[in-house]
């Protein structure tokens, strides 16, 4: 009985100093390579407190590795949009500009019924109400109203790490061209850029990487 406490009491312990090292999500917000981890470590967990003849080692060794993938996956994915896309997929606009995309929502063999679904459970009960719909890469939708749109509309990330965000920037309206000649004017680099992102009137925001306290500067 001893044993079996000790054991649990270990497992837990590492369980959580896991899940605190991969960051706080809630469960509704978990990426699918944190899912996954959370499943395997929760298998993993169970057979040395169920089997007392399984060594430790054989749940400790396991839930390590995949503690140091997980975040060594987290961390390429934040400084990579490409192997972010990859792994996790990109957000996707559901409704732009009062339009539903449909084309989107075949792609994802998303029913109409099932947007309307999730409109009401944010209580929208009229589809034409909504200014801009996006399911975001963790599964939820963020949804915009016409009556609390702001003033220029939805603003969509155009560049991400000096990359190229080719489905924000057929939405935004601009493409490398225009980007190309905004960088110019405003004599900045592509790689220079964390981000930059412009509404519908074409009104830019954008941070730079070796910005120190990481401003957010809005062209005018």
């Amino acid at each position: 009985m001893l044993t079996v406490l000790l054991r649990t009491l270990l497992i837990y312990l590492l369980l959580i100093a896991s899940l605190r090292l991969i960051g706080k999500r809630q469960i509704g917000e978990l990426q699918l390579s944190e899912l996954i981890t959370t499943l395997l470590l929760s298998e993993l967990a169970v057979a040395p407190i169920s089997d007392l003849q399984l060594p430790m080692s054989r749940a400790v060794l396991p839930i390590i590795t995949i503690l140091i993938l997980e975040i060594s996956v987290s961390f390429c994915t934040s400084r990579l949009p490409w192997l972010r896309k990859l792994l996790y997929g990109a957000p996707s606009i559901l409704i732009h500009k009062g339009k539903l995309n449909m084309k989107e929502m075949l792609h994802l063999r998303m029913d109409i019924s099932e947007l309307i679904s999730e409109l009401r459970l944010k209580d929208i009960a009229d589809i034409a109400d909504v200014r801009c719909a996006i399911l975001e890469d963790n599964g939820k939708l963020s949804v915009f109203q016409n009556a609390k749109g702001v003033e220029y509309g939805i603003s969509l990330p155009v560049l991400v790490h000096g990359q190229y965000m080719t489905k924000a920037m057929r939405f935004a309206g601009v493409n490398k061209k225009w980007i190309t000649q905004w960088l110019e004017r405003h004599k900045l680099n592509r790689r220079d850029v964390l981000l930059l992102s412009v509404d519908e009137r074409r009104r830019a925001v954008y941070i730079l990487k070796d910005s120190p306290d990481g401003a957010i500067v809005e062209e005018k």
